[in-house]
């Protein structure tokens, strides 16, 4: 086990991260401060039925005019999802799509939370302008990063109010940071974590599941994990939250979209 002298390290290295700001100012997605309409143009706002007619909702990135990547635990079992785009507003997108056509990934395990990333196809390309472009995904050169302490930010809809159960009404953002999978081990007391964030200033919650965790790296924005599991203690700051690696996935992905992942 680590000494509690190495996780203060940890913590305070954090924290400098956190408070020394980056590419964006900081916020929180619960009580949080809300996007602007150009700031996260690859978000998209999921509304899948599922086989017994209930509904969830989820976030999702654009990667592609006519994939979308998000969550298995988002889509499974679903029947029809709604995928919105160019959207801060809950009620107002720029464009929507009935999807029918998804794969989970074939070795999900729901269970033990293993592989959950999805990818859905859609019938037509949506349309790129200001507010719906897709999001970098990072190449084979970085499949060995771990992204340790990189500085991060996250965009969603959900909770914002842990004791009230609904969702946002404006899509709002928290900055984070990537913590070692040992500390994100430690402190969730669990096993799986393909990558784990955290924020001192805010957290994800509810809701926000499936979409995408991204970092500013070469001049570019890169899509470097995705949302599957809120911290079982709750939407609090300071709680870890747990995300699919992306770069654990590029040959799943490249077989699905064919994108070409050779940077």
């Amino acid at each position: 086990m680590a000494s509690s002298s190495f996780l203060t390290i940890q913590i305070l290295v954090i924290l400098v991260i956190l408070f020394q700001g980056d590419a964006l100012p900081q916020s929180r997605i619960i009580n949080g401060n809300p996007a602007t309409k150009y700031q996260f143009p690859w978000h998209v706002l999921l509304n899948s039925t599922r086989s017994d007619n209930t509904n969830k909702y989820c976030g999702g990135s654009l990667i592609a005019p006519n994939f979308v990547l998000t969550a298995a635990s988002c889509i499974q079992n679903a029947t029809n999802i709604k995928v919105s785009t160019g959207i801060i507003s809950f009620y107002n997108a720029t464009e929507t799509q009935n999807a029918t056509l998804y794969r989970l990934h074939n070795e999900y395990d729901s269970a033990k939370g293993l592989n959950d990333i999805a990818i859905i196809k859609l019938d037509k390309n949506f349309t790129y302008h200001d507010t719906v472009r897709p999001i970098t995904l990072p190449g084979k050169s970085q499949v060995n990063n771990t992204f340790v302490y990189q500085q991060t930010y996250f965009s969603g809809f959900g909770m914002t109010n842990q004791s009230d159960n609904h969702m946002s009404n404006i899509l709002q953002y928290s900055s984070n940071v990537i913590i070692s999978n040992d500390f994100c081990r430690k402190s969730l007391d669990r096993d799986n974590v393909p990558l784990c964030a955290v924020s001192y200033e805010s957290s994800v919650c509810y809701g926000d599941q499936g979409g995408a965790l991204v970092a500013y790296i070469s001049s570019r924005w890169h899509q470097i994990g995705l949302l599957f599991h809120i911290n079982q203690n709750g939407c609090y700051s300071g709680s870890p939250h747990v995300y699919t690696k992306v770069t654990d996935h590029l040959g799943w992905i490249a077989y699905l979209t064919g994108l070409n992942f050779d940077y």
